[in-house]
């Protein structure tokens, strides 16, 4: 009977520690398994806004905590973008001035091309963990104007 209860006794400890806990059962950040507590979840807003010299888009974080939105500008080799730290639950503007580059080439397009430029909203201050959204905005050629 003691060598029966000595063999049972490593596999029922082994097996006690394969059963999850209930830590890791409550991960709460969606994007990293490595990373148990919250971590803020972006949403870009579905509408935008072109005017002469600036692109606005509104972001969204489930957390406070600061965004960087950035857009990279196709075969430009140029980028736009700004950063601001933003409340939980509200859509906050962010306002991208457009450089020359972009707007001489939106001269050089008719009004009816656009050129595609890809946004990213980003989260980079949480440990272990990057939250992101991505967005692509079509701006509108600008010829004879």
């Amino acid at each position: 009977m003691r060598k029966l209860l000595a063999l049972a006794a490593p596999l029922l400890l082994s097996a006690a520690l394969l059963v999850p806990t209930a830590a890791a059962a409550e991960d709460n950040c969606p994007q990293s398994p490595d990373f148990s507590g919250p971590c803020p979840v972006l949403h870009f807003a579905p509408s935008y806004k072109v005017f002469k010299r600036t692109v606005q888009v509104k972001v969204k974080s489930s957390l406070e905590a600061r965004v960087a939105v950035s857009g990279l500008l196709p075969g430009l080799g140029e980028s736009l973008g700004t950063r601001k730290t933003i409340p939980a639950g509200k859509f906050v503007t962010f306002n991208l001035t457009i450089p020359l580059t972009l707007n001489n080439h939106l001269h050089r397009l008719s009004p009816h091309e656009t050129l595609p430029v890809k946004f990213v909203a980003r989260v980079n201050h949480v440990t272990g963990n990057v939250s992101t959204d991505r967005m692509i905005v079509r701006l509108p050629g600008r010829q004879g104007t």
